[in-house]
């Protein structure tokens, strides 16, 4: 398995999986860093759940995606974002 992937390769990933939806193997998650604090215990639950879920079968989650299949983004400062989703994980 490889450990890099250049940005065309991530890209035609995630349009496939877009097309392909949510499965026992692909997983989407809304994220609103302006409503993170607000819905922490309830999203870090639900995220522990799916990382647990996946890790035991392979899949990935991805997040600032709705269930819709529709690309929102994570908004807010890319570090700050990183640090409270581990956090939150």
């Amino acid at each position: 398995m490889r450990n890099s992937y250049n940005e065309q390769e991530l890209a035609d990933q995630l349009q496939r999986d877009l097309l392909e939806g949510e499965s026992w193997h692909i997983e989407f998650k809304a994220y609103d860093h302006m409503q993170l604090d607000a819905k922490a215990d309830t999203w870090k639950g639900d995220l522990a759940h799916e990382l647990a879920a996946l890790a035991s079968i392979g899949g990935k989650i991805y997040i600032g995606v709705n269930d819709d299949g529709t690309v929102k983004g994570i908004g807010g400062s890319h570090q700050t974002w990183q640090e409270k989703l581990f956090e939150r994980a």
